[in-house]
């Protein structure tokens, strides 16, 4: 027969057991209260952090007005609308036999404006006119309507008449009438042939170009080209013409005819036309016209000046 243990072995091994059971108890009421899900990680008790700084405002400042010596660019080149307007009309005439291009601009309206446009790169400061394609001028300048404007060298590009653009004398020429424009858009003839545009009074003129021969005058027919100053046998033979006229109406034409006529013949179709006042602009390979976004008239030289119709 086996000895009995003694009762000091038997009660260790009694608390032995039942510190087990406690152990067991504690960790199964432990996972009911945390449980924990496959293959998730051990997550450390939130420590209390300081809060981050507020984040740092960095919008960039409102960048100040840069100062520039060139001037800013003038609404004068600007139309009103996009769509065409009633005020710039277009529309072919056979007037004495002769295909007429007209351009109907009624000066009357606050919006109208006739301005002067130079080749790109023009620097009349130094006397430097340089030519450039109708196409790319209008592109450029996008006017309601555009014509030649007055005759000009072709080796330089210079005016042979004086102009003006923005209230500054740009070219000081000497022969032919002078079409002058003020700010509200006004148009007049002046018949100063001879004088050269310094001693001319441009009081009041904001943009003005000198070309001719004279063809009406006053509502009468005015051909004197000689004492003008024109003696060109270009000028004063049948060509292809351009001209611009003013009706009694306060109307300002614009004019082309791609069949050759003489001086007197286009003076005639200016009368036809109800002009109290017009003048004839370079022709030839230099005639060109544009309106409402159509090319009625295509030059077969690149050009150095142009006259402009903004509404």
């Amino acid at each position: 027969m086996r000895p009995a243990a003694p009762r000091s072995r038997l009660f260790r091994g009694g608390c032995y057991g039942w510190v087990a059971v406690a152990v067991v108890l504690a960790l199964a009421i432990g996972l009911t209260l945390h449980p924990r899900t496959p293959g998730s990680a051990y997550r450390k008790p939130a420590v209390d952090t300081p809060a981050p700084p507020p984040p740092v405002n960095r919008t960039p400042s409102p960048k100040l007005p840069e100062v520039s010596s060139r001037p800013k660019p003038l609404l004068w080149y600007r139309n009103t609308t996009v769509q065409r307007s009633a005020q710039v009309a277009r529309e072919w005439r056979l007037i004495g036999g002769v295909g007429t291009n007209i351009v109907w601009v009624d000066i009357t309206r606050p919006h109208v404006r006739c301005v002067i446009g130079l080749a790109r790169g023009a620097d009349p400061e130094r006397g430097y006119f340089p030519r450039e394609n109708f196409y790319r001028i209008v592109k450029r300048y996008q006017p309601r309507a555009a014509i030649n404007g007055t005759f000009f060298h072709i080796l330089n590009g210079q005016p042979t008449g004086s102009v003006m653009r923005h209230g500054k004398l740009l070219y000081d020429g000497r022969w032919g009438t002078t079409i002058m424009m003020d700010r509200q858009g006004h148009v007049r003839f002046r018949y100063r042939s001879g004088t050269y545009g310094h001693k001319l009074d441009w009081k009041g003129v904001y943009n003005a170009i000198t070309t001719g021969p004279t063809l009406v005058r006053n509502g009468r027919i005015y051909l004197h080209p000689r004492e003008e100053g024109f003696r060109d046998p270009r000028v004063l033979g049948r060509a292809s013409r351009s001209a611009i006229g003013l009706t009694r109406h306060s109307k300002l034409v614009l004019v082309t005819v791609h069949t050759p006529v003489s001086l007197n013949k286009l003076a005639h179709i200016m009368l036809r036309l109800g002009c109290l006042h017009a003048a004839n602009l370079d022709g030839g390979s230099s005639s060109a016209l544009y309106c409402n976004g159509r090319y009625v008239t295509i030059p077969k030289r690149r050009l150095s000046n142009v006259i402009l119709i903004y509404d």
